[in-house]
């Protein structure tokens, strides 16, 4: 079984679904969104139909989308002169802080 990349039902609203999400979240919010997004696809890699050659394209096809739309949102956030070190919470300056590994 092999699903659509970016279905038709997603796209037949006057807004589509992934710019209603990200309309509704800051601009971090919405670049972990979308990096989350990629990783879990890539991470999934086929295994949710049984790990064929086409669920593992339809995987990587949709990780790749989601790539896309990252780099199509951070582009439109360069054009609008958003700095993503300025985005940042207070004391995340430096972004290496956010991928530390957490004391337990």
């Amino acid at each position: 079984m092999s699903e659509k990349i970016n279905p038709d039902y997603y796209k037949k609203k006057d807004i589509q679904t992934i710019d209603a999400i990200l309309s509704q979240l800051s601009f971090l919010e919405a670049v972990g969104y979308l990096r989350g997004s990629a990783l879990k696809y890539q991470m999934r890699f086929g295994e949710k139909h049984g790990t064929t050659i086409n669920a593992s394209l339809t995987d990587i096809g949709k990780s790749n989308w989601y790539q896309e739309k990252l780099m199509e949102y951070l582009n439109d956030a360069k054009k609008q002169g958003i700095d993503l070190k300025e985005a940042l919470p207070k004391g995340c300056e430096n972004i290496e802080q956010l991928f530390k590994e957490k004391n337990k």
